[in-house]
């Protein structure tokens, strides 16, 4: 995880008042980690990190992020947080969105020839080549915007409606209320821009 995290962390819960307790309430994650992580005596898991995402009420992506700065912003490929499922391969790269709102998340994903990504409001899942299924990832919050890109190869896009396939430069908006599933028939790798939209939605 990169060094500034635990800073990250705590510059966004002290600019909201809350303790440790409270977060660690609001989060599901001890005191104990929640401080361990803040201090960078400890690393977190991806799960960990989603739990606090949702404590703070913003996005992973928001965790990995510096304060935006006043000038250009770089940031270099090996620099964006990556996640790959080992089982199938599907990589999750999470890129930086310094000057857009907060609730505005643009991630990128690679499917492998033959590998299928599950989208639904109860949980997201990748499904490898040879049929075996990752376990439940948390999905964003109910009703929240996606946008996907395809920026190469193709991919089989099936719903409750129906499939289709899109293509290089195919665009497919939705509301995440309904199980969707995004598939790589062909051959070779397909990449897809995924742009998540929840600024909109009300915090219960």
């Amino acid at each position: 995880m990169p060094p500034h995290i635990g800073h990250r962390i705590h510059a966004l819960r002290s600019r909201q008042g809350l303790t440790l307790e409270v977060l660690a309430r609001g989060s599901g994650v001890s005191r104990a980690m929640l401080s361990d992580v803040e201090r960078g005596q400890r690393s977190p898991t991806v799960k960990i990190l989603t739990q606090i995402a949702v404590g703070l009420g913003c996005q992973v992506a928001q965790l990995f992020e510096e304060e935006a700065p006043a000038r250009l912003f770089v940031e270099r490929g090996d620099q964006h947080a990556l996640v790959t499922h080992k089982a199938s391969g599907v990589e999750r790269r999470t890129l930086p969105t310094p000057d857009l709102p907060p609730g505005i998340e643009l991630v990128w994903y690679l499917l492998p020839a033959g590998t299928a990504m599950h989208r639904s409001p109860d949980a997201v899942r990748y499904v490898s080549a040879q049929g075996k299924r990752s376990a439940a990832f948390p999905p964003n919050p109910h009703g929240s915007g996606e946008h996907v890109t395809v920026l190469n190869g193709s991919v089989k896009l099936t719903d409750p409606d129906g499939s289709r396939v899109l293509k290089v430069g195919d665009c497919a908006s939705y509301r995440l209320t309904r199980p969707l599933t995004f598939t790589n028939t062909t051959a070779r790798p397909c990449r897809l821009s995924l742009l998540l939209d929840t600024h909109r939605l009300q915090r219960s």
